[in-house]
């Protein structure tokens, strides 16, 4: 193998790494955020977040919020914390905890 040609693959290697970091940026919305310096919560969307911020909530672990991601596009309807109950995996005391949670980092985020 001629330099030239292991230059190349180095370049390639490299460039990709590089734009693998950048697609996971862009594509990964945080669910805590350090904006202008000031540690900030927000509450997650729940019709538009990922499984991560799903594994999140109270009570979900990395398995249940997948399912819970696949589960929301079959519901065909946006997701408000009172339509969890509807998910599969979800029962009423676990969807009353993530409600009263999301409602305490609404109350939270409010304050500042």
């Amino acid at each position: 193998m001629d330099a030239d040609c292991r230059a190349t693959i180095t370049l390639t290697f490299l460039l990709s790494i590089a734009c693998a970091q950048l697609l996971y940026r862009e594509f990964q919305p945080p669910l805590l955020g350090l904006e202008s310096g000031i540690f900030e919560v927000s509450t997650p969307d729940l019709s538009l977040c990922g499984w991560r911020e799903f594994a999140l909530l109270p009570g979900i672990g990395v398995g249940q919020a997948r399912q819970m991601v696949l589960e929301r596009a079959r519901l065909g309807m946006p997701l408000t914390p009172d339509r969890l109950i509807l998910l599969a995996g979800v029962g009423p005391a676990g969807a009353q905890e993530i409600k009263a949670w999301l409602k305490e980092c609404a109350s939270a985020a409010s304050v500042e």
